[in-house]
């Protein structure tokens, strides 16, 4: 019985890992476009594709994420993270600030100071499997993710006020 759980564990790593071992956009859309998903979320998929293909400038993409320390020497430039927004006017709504717990429902938050952070990365850096994910089921929020956050390139660091 081990013998055969161990046989169906490493089964599906080798799946997913034969599955995931493409990072194209095209081939990780078509992949999603395989499933048979309700007509909304479709329409996201294919929304957010056309929407990831017109931000794709020689073969790099841009994106934003808001943060918040006391002081812009207090960003840690080497850990800026993997989750990201390609609609710049995210960072300043307070309807996705409320989405992703920066606000509350009456527009309050705890922090003193916010810097937007934008970036610049290779598209063989964006996680095409998780950003479809979270585009298909979180369709309003632009979310891109990227496989490592040592390789961006960050165009601007400014500070806001909400």
């Amino acid at each position: 019985m081990k013998d055969l759980k161990q046989f169906i564990k490493t089964t599906i790593r080798e799946f997913l890992i034969e599955n995931r071992n493409t990072n194209n956009i095209d081939d990780v859309f078509n992949h999603f476009m395989n499933k048979n998903l309700n007509y909304e979320l479709q329409e996201n998929l294919e929304n957010s594709y056309d929407e990831l293909k017109e931000l794709i400038k020689n073969n790099s993409i841009k994106a934003y994420r808001l943060l918040n320390v006391d002081d812009i020497n207090d960003i840690n430039i080497n850990n800026l993270g993997k989750h990201f927004t390609t609609d710049k006017e995210n960072t300043t709504s307070d309807d996705f600030l409320e989405k992703i717990g920066v606000i509350d429902f009456d527009g309050n938050y705890d922090y003193e100071k916010f810097f937007v952070v934008e970036v610049e990365t290779n598209i063989n850096n964006v996680d095409w499997y998780k950003t479809f994910d979270n585009r298909i089921n979180y369709y309003d929020e632009d979310e891109i993710n990227f496989i490592s956050d040592k390789e961006l390139k960050i165009i601007n660091i400014k500070e806001i006020e909400l």
